[in-house]
């Protein structure tokens, strides 16, 4: 993917930063935050006047089905929704609203665009209609568009994203959104004339710059057409945009929780952004008064590990406090301990905006402990020879899979009911295979984001997945095979654990993916690992497991699929690098066909033990 190069302009937010001031007498803890209280509260609010803001809104769906291109029957009346919140609610500036535009229309609206738009602006760019990835560009197809079936025709007849995208870049604009209802399949590679059944389609477009692009659904894929209501994508879009207090990230990844529950998880939308803070389409309202807690850590051992309330976070020693923000207010547990020393527990009661100073002194040597004894299949790591995989033992288990209350997140439908479920031992690779492993054994590497060797391998689909289990373990002698969806989400969650990510709540921590991946993948094993060592399982890119789709859950999910089975959907998991928190939750699933390939789709291998 391109670098993300376009000039950093003033954007339209003011984020005040969260500081923290140092307190305290005794040297023997080392110095403290100020006088007890909270670092000051953040406030994003939108700044009133800072620049203008223009829309440019169109929707065509009465093209000729002569030409080979169907009729749309939603996006007049999708095109007439977004005007009117952009006009009425949030109150843009000007709104040029055009629909069923032929191709030089669609010229004389962008010049007019680029009329209103000055240095410093909000550009919002919305299209409904019929659009087509061809090559490296993405085109909107206007409605005196002809042939879709030529290259040479779809090339002269649309018109370029790319020229939309120029006009933002010549304006020196602030802030851009992008959204497009359009499919994002190419009839060229299919040989037939395009928009079958009313669906509408776009590619991935390369960005740069403070610019966010909103896609109806994922590359490759379908959007479905409203049917003369509102498309599935728009009716999520103006339910959303207004919401007061949302960054345009929240209200994308709100958008995207309602297409997939009106779809039943069928369309999944997408985006691509550069922003490098939030940003607010609508007021925001001032912060609530803090409800959090501030928390200083001060231990007389070097080197002491740091729980609150079970939960390891950082290191403490003689001079080195350890300080911790925005904790829930109330009584936690704080303990610590140290090679040499006893582990130490204390109660301590966090108030709100306040900073509470904690001391353990940590006794002299503990007692011997009795090692905990642990099945000899257990026991370390299996290292697969040829590309130096790593496995980890995964214990058998029962567990509740699937939403299975508030500790799950905001589900979706597929994800319920919750079942219980049983699990075999087994064995998990610590990561995805990477770009380096798939390279070693299939001589190619069809990755999107090359030249990172320790990056995870994308662009694979199940069927690939399987010819490179073939080829690492012919005849089946190691017993290497990808997951099933059930072992998948049991490893994901630690043994079954109670967690809404793959390792806990921080996803931060845990992941890469929409919000703080840089729009691309990253090498294996840099962020936290869960609780049985595993990496990534959260984000970076999805994993095909080795489980058909059903919905509801059928225990289908304890099984896998023949590779000869060409007709069911499979299942994935995990997140990427390009969606939201939500699909980085441990109970999401989602489908994809055997022979689908995506710069988001990666594996990572199971074995199953030999008897």
């Amino acid at each position: 993917m391109n670098t993300r190069r376009w000039m950093m302009l003033a954007g339209v937010l003011i984020l005040v930063g969260l500081g923290v001031f140092w307190w305290g007498t005794a040297d023997q803890w080392g110095p403290s935050p100020s006088k007890g209280r909270a670092p000051a509260a953040t406030a994003a609010v939108a700044e009133p006047g800072h620049g203008r803001r223009i829309a440019l809104v169109i929707g065509n769906g009465a093209y000729d089905p002569q030409t080979g291109w169907n009729r749309l029957r939603s996006p007049d009346a999708d095109a007439a929704a977004v005007a009117k919140v952009l006009r009425d609610d949030l109150q843009f500036d000007a709104v040029i609203e055009q629909t069923d535009r032929r191709r030089g229309q669609m010229i004389d609206d962008l010049d007019r665009f680029a009329q209103a738009l000055g240095e410093g602006d909000t550009a919002f760019f919305y299209y409904s209609g019929h659009g087509v990835g061809v090559g490296e560009d993405n085109y909107l197809i206007p409605v005196d568009a002809a042939d879709p079936s030529s290259e040479r025709r779809l090339r002269a007849d649309g018109v370029a994203l790319r020229e939309v995208l120029g006009v933002l870049e010549e304006r020196r604009t602030a802030l851009n959104v992008v959204v497009l209802d359009a499919c994002r399949n190419n009839p060229l590679a299919q040989g037939k004339s395009y928009g079958g059944a009313g669906l509408k389609g776009i590619e991935r477009e390369r960005l740069t710059g403070e610019t966010l692009i909103g896609y109806a659904t994922g590359p490759g894929r379908t959007a479905a057409d409203g049917g003369g209501a509102l498309s599935p994508y728009t009716a999520a879009l103006v339910a959303e945009l207004a919401a007061p207090g949302k960054s345009l990230w929240e209200v994308f990844g709100a958008v995207t929780a309602r297409v997939q529950r009106a779809t039943d998880a069928k369309q999944q939308p997408w985006k691509n952004d550069t922003l490098v803070r939030p940003h607010y389409l609508a007021q925001v309202s001032p912060p609530p008064p803090p409800t959090v807690g501030y928390l200083q850590v001060n231990v007389d051992a070097p080197g002491a590990r740091v729980w609150v309330d079970g939960r390891e976070v950082g290191v403490a020693g003689p001079g080195e406090p350890l300080n911790l923000s925005n904790l829930s207010v109330g009584t936690v547990r704080v303990a610590a301990s140290a090679p040499g020393r006893q582990r130490v527990e204390q109660q301590v009661a966090l108030q709100s905006a306040v900073w509470t100073q904690v001391g353990l002194a940590l006794p002299g040597a503990a007692p011997a402990v009795p090692p905990v004894p642990v099945p000899p299949a257990a026991a370390g790591t299996w290292t697969e020879p040829q590309t130096g995989m790593e496995f980890v033992w995964v214990p058998a288990g029962r567990f509740q899979m699937g939403c299975g209350g508030a500790w799950a997140g905001e589900c979706f439908d597929n994800e319920k009911p919750a079942r219980q479920v049983q699990v075999k031992g087994y064995w998990l690779a610590k990561t995805e295979v990477t770009q380096a492993q798939w390279q070693a054994v299939m001589g190619s590497n069809p990755s999107e984001f090359k030249d990172c060797a320790d990056c995870p391998v994308e662009g694979v689909s199940w069927n690939d997945a399987q010819a490179f289990i073939a080829k690492l373990d012919p005849g089946g002698q190691q017993g290497l095979r990808l997951p099933t969806e059930a072992e998948w989400e049991y490893a994901c969650r630690g043994g079954g654990k109670e967690e809404t990510y793959c390792g806990g709540k921080d996803l931060d921590r845990l992941a890469w993916y929409g919000e703080n991946s840089g729009s691309k993948t990253h090498p294996v094993g840099g962020k936290t690992a869960n609780g049985l060592g595993l990496y990534d399982m959260s984000g970076n890119v999805w994993e095909w497991t080795c489980s058909a789709w059903a919905n509801p859950y059928d225990g289908a999910e304890q099984r896998c699929i023949s590779n000869n089975d060409a007709k069911s959907a499979r299942v994935v998991r995990g997140g990427s690098w390009g969606n939201s928190s939500r699909d980085a939750r441990a109970a999401n699933r989602f489908t994809f066909d055997p022979e689908d390939r995506n710069f988001i789709l990666g594996l990572r291998l199971a074995r199953t033990l030999s008897p």
